[in-house]
């Protein structure tokens, strides 16, 4: 599992450990996708310098756009704008967008299950800490079209329609608010005050949604309601944080209109029956 995360990627162990997982597995699509992270940190490492983990991952998850959009950003650390170019405009055309956020909570949830006897909640929680503690992989794309499209029409418009493909596939907030932020500054590169203030707009309705969806009310489903939390775990896999968060709030006006139903009672009344 520390190997499929890619978690000790500071030190060449954590290289090494994924070359093992590989081995075994070798068209493990996190691994593959963490072993990007840990080129970053050790592009002097031969599976690094040769390309090969790259190449690798694109045979794997060449339909990803959010895999382009991560090579993209491998590939403008390493200075080379012309094949982050590329990458780019492969991304906006590739079917399907995932960062692969809520893979890894499954993932790490599971592994928890299987080593130790913390109750659901406490394995999401810890699952989705680590989880969301992993690389961010958008800021080379940002300073990158920002100081390219400055000068290039061509990097211009790929940066706009990369930045529009997040905003509408992301499966994450993170990555749709990227994606509005990211047209807003290729909008200011243009001059184009009138799309800057519907990004500015857009970027707020993103904003509220979250603060409705992650309302107080809801977070006191989901820390005490395992089967509320469980169901927004299943949701946000199937359909994406967005909808995970409408779900959530749905939960929280069809449990309120049921006669005695109090969450935090629902968890006491657990507590109770494990300690009995």
């Amino acid at each position: 599992m520390v190997a499929l995360l890619g978690s000790g990627t500071t030190s060449k162990l954590g290289v090494s450990a994924m070359e093992k997982a590989l081995a075994v597995d070798p068209d493990n699509l996190l691994t593959l996708w963490n072993f990007l992270d840990a080129c970053s940190l050790h592009p002097e490492a031969t599976v690094c310098a040769n390309g090969s983990i790259e190449k690798r991952a694109i045979l794997a998850n060449g339909d990803n756009g959010l895999l382009w959009g991560k090579i993209a950003d491998y590939r403008l650390e390493r200075g080379d704008i012309a094949g982050a170019y590329g990458a780019l405009i492969k991304a906006t055309s590739a079917p399907w967008f995932n960062n692969y956020f809520i893979e890894h909570v499954e993932m790490l949830e599971r592994g928890l299950a299987a080593a130790t006897n913390y109750p659901y909640r406490k394995r999401i929680t810890n699952a989705i800490g680590v989880a969301a503690a992993m690389p961010f992989m958008f800021y080379n794309v940002f300073q990158g079209c920002e100081e390219q499209a400055a000068g290039s029409a061509e990097w211009l418009q790929a940066c706009i329609e990369y930045g529009k493909r997040l905003e509408h596939d992301g499966r994450t907030i993170l990555s749709i608010g990227f994606g509005i932020s990211l047209q807003r500054q290729m909008y200011e590169v243009a001059g184009d005050t009138t799309k800057i203030e519907q990004a500015v707009l857009r970027f707020r309705r993103i904003a509220d949604t979250m603060e409705s969806g992650y309302s107080d009310d809801g977070w006191v489903l989901l820390a005490y309601d395992d089967q509320v939390l469980a169901d927004y775990m299943t949701e946000w896999s199937a359909h994406g944080e967005l909808r995970a968060m409408q779900f959530v709030q749905e939960e929280v006006v069809r449990l309120s209109q049921q006669p005695g139903y109090d969450p935090c009672k629902l968890n006491e009344a657990r507590k109770s029956a494990t300690n009995d």
